[in-house]
């Protein structure tokens, strides 16, 4: 049955919401479900790298536009659009939204900014990105924060805006 469903995915090569919790269904291996999470996006277009876990849950937009460096957590229950790049190291903790694309206010436009978030970057739980940010290296999001503004590297940021709170020692 789960190879009938693989070889449907692979033929469905085109821009949809994909949500691969049912995979988790079959496999009691933790291990191997994220193995065979992977290999699945990857079929699809996805670029991931190596160690990349993708908790049950996780949601993507579009399959050709997003880039997973390698040794990245994301954690269930977050969603990611469409022009997603996220550099190695990076943790993205549960119910994180991030978002690329919208309306200018008043209007029908269509408006899409890529988002980049820098090698070992902290995205703190039920974080919103929005359309546009750059977060820097070794930044940290609080969790619950709105970020709409660029993250400088090795800062806190949080709340709603998220706003900067203090610097974070170099390592």
């Amino acid at each position: 049955m789960i190879i009938n469903i693989i070889k449907i995915l692979i033929k469905l090569k085109r821009k949809f919401l994909i949500s691969l919790s049912e995979f988790s269904l079959f496999f009691e291996d933790e291990f191997k479900e994220t193995k065979l999470r992977n290999f699945f996006l990857r079929k699809m277009g996805f670029k991931i790298g190596y160690n990349v876990i993708i908790d049950k849950r996780v949601d993507f937009y579009d399959c050709k536009s997003i880039f997973i460096g390698n040794n990245v957590l994301i954690r269930e229950n977050c969603f990611l659009d469409h022009h997603i790049t996220i550099d190695d190291n990076v943790v993205v903790s549960k119910n994180v939204t991030i978002i690329t694309a919208g309306h200018k206010p008043g209007s029908m436009e269509y408006l899409m900014k890529p988002v980049h978030i820098n090698k070992f970057a902290w995205i703190g739980a039920h974080a919103l990105i929005l359309p546009g940010v750059i977060i820097g290296e070794y930044a940290c999001i609080a969790a619950g924060s709105v970020v709409t503004k660029n993250v400088e590297a090795y800062v806190l940021v949080g709340g709603v805006p998220a706003k900067f709170i203090k610097r974070i020692e170099q390592i």
